[in-house]
């Protein structure tokens, strides 16, 4: 005797679009070409948070936290819905940044899978050598909106 399944066939699981928003940068002072900035983290401050600004007018499409935990500087952008993140770039250090060119900071994070583009990531920096001393924080993230 032979058995026969039935499946039903629904629609295709739907994939997520993206369309590309543009750079965002940690609000803060100005420097360099477009909309680069950078924030500080002054030697009496162990916490900070400020806006993720999207393009000229900074737009406010997440957030960037600075927490000094010991001889960790620990850096987290988050994007609010409908925004996600594909590259992050961080520069650390004890004087300005003076490239505007997020490709060129020492620490980066990238996708190309769409399937891991994200809204948090992460940068845990050793700042030992910085010990005393008011702090500069460039962050960069390549923003893209979820349609």
């Amino acid at each position: 005797m032979g058995y026969s399944y039935i499946t039903e066939a629904g629609p295709p699981p739907s994939v997520p679009k993206y369309i590309e928003a543009g750079s965002a940068w940690s609000v803060g002072t100005k420097f360099g070409k477009g909309n680069a900035q950078y924030t500080t983290l002054k030697c009496d401050e162990n916490e900070k948070t400020v806006v993720l600004g999207l393009g000229r007018n900074n737009i406010d499409v997440g957030d960037v936290r600075l927490l000094r935990d010991g001889n960790i500087l620990v850096v987290t952008l988050t994007t609010d819905a409908p925004y996600f993140m594909d590259e992050v770039h961080l520069y650390v250090g004890d004087i300005p940044p003076t490239s505007s060119n997020p490709g060129g900071f020492p620490y980066k994070h990238t996708v190309t899978d769409p399937s891991k583009y994200f809204r948090t990531y992460t940068f845990n920096v050793n700042i030992s050598d910085f010990a005393g001393e008011t702090i500069y924080v460039a962050a960069h993230a390549h923003i893209l909106a979820k349609v």
